[in-house]
């Protein structure tokens, strides 16, 4: 009777064992399908422009109060501020360098935002 209950136990963590592998080696679920691109909006054309059609006369007549507009005078804009160091931080390798260089030379990670 021992030997039975025995046989019986062993077949039971048998079954269990066997139920519990094969959830793990189950494959996992696919993640869904990502969506379709959505289509794009094409640009209306322009309607094809008609010639204008030629003046009567080859100077046209001008109103006696027209003035010619005046040109505005050019602004000159101001130079823009640039650090001496600009320079050296233009290329792929240098912008490498000038991270690295915060890093190095500036605040901690704890000391920053504040």
């Amino acid at each position: 009777m021992e030997l039975l209950l025995i046989a019986a136990v062993i077949a039971l963590l048998r079954w269990v064992a066997g139920k519990m592998s094969v959830e793990e080696e189950e494959p996992a679920p696919l993640p869904p399908p990502a969506p379709a691109p959505r289509p794009r909006r094409s640009r209306r054309a322009e309607p094809p422009r008609l010639p204008e059609p030629a003046a009567a006369s080859p100077e046209p007549r001008q109103r006696a109060d027209f003035r010619p507009p005046v040109a505005a005078p050019a602004v000159q804009p101001s130079p823009r501020r640039v650090s001496p160091y600009a320079r050296d931080f233009r290329d792929a390798a240098s912008l490498r360098r000038a991270v690295v260089a915060r890093e190095v030379l500036g605040p901690p990670l704890s000391l920053r935002g504040r």
